[in-house]
């Protein structure tokens, strides 16, 4: 399974997302956030530097927050900006490390399942889809169309993560057992945000 590095970018990671889609990336992982029931339990995978868990805690007033980072200094970026906020548990690892018997609301990955190839997404999917109550939803954002700036951002991504991936996995195929409740396009239908829920 492929395991990129984030460590070396995660102190300016969303300084330069910015620099390059304005509040583009942003836009995407908030417009639905008004769709988590109150009292939801959340699972944020791949959360990065974790500006989205105040967004959350705000919009939605979940009952808790299981946030969860493969790098260490994101994952370290993401308590500092949060420090004091409660119902959030913080867990350095990957989707393989939430527990085995916790059961969600939501699931939220934005950015996230673009690292996986067409091979490994299924298995990515497969494992969080096991954590997802039968009535939740999976918000999803993410680029969904490839282009040269795309290229570019793998290619970057590559150098300074060890990223393998290099194209924007199939996620309908990935994702064949649900179906899309909502769908919003950004940055010239470059990036969506989306509803799924199970078929």
């Amino acid at each position: 399974m492929n395991t990129p590095n984030f460590d070396k970018v995660a102190s300016f990671y969303d300084f330069l997302a910015g620099l390059i889609f304005g509040n583009a990336i942003k836009r995407s992982q908030t417009v639905f956030l008004n769709q988590i029931p109150h009292g939801a339990k959340v699972l944020i995978v791949g959360g990065g530097t974790g500006w989205i868990v105040r967004e959350i805690l705000e919009q939605a007033v979940p009952s808790k927050v299981v946030f969860v980072e493969a790098s260490q200094n994101m994952l370290r970026l993401a308590q500092r900006k949060n420090k004091g906020v409660k119902n959030v548990e913080w867990v350095l690892g990957t989707q393989q490390d939430v527990s085995s018997t916790e059961q969600f609301d939501i699931i939220f990955t934005a950015y996230f399942l673009d690292v996986f190839s067409d091979n490994e997404l299924p298995e990515v999917v497969q494992k969080l889809s096991k954590h997802l109550k039968k009535e939740g939803r999976w918000i999803f954002a993410d680029f969904v169309k490839q282009n040269w700036l795309v290229k570019a951002a793998y290619f970057f991504f590559r150098i300074t993560t060890g990223l393998k991936n290099q194209q924007l996995p199939d996620y309908d195929k990935a994702l064949q057992g649900f179906s899309v409740a909502h769908r919003k396009a950004f940055y010239g239908k470059m990036i969506e945000a989306r509803i799924y829920r199970f078929q």
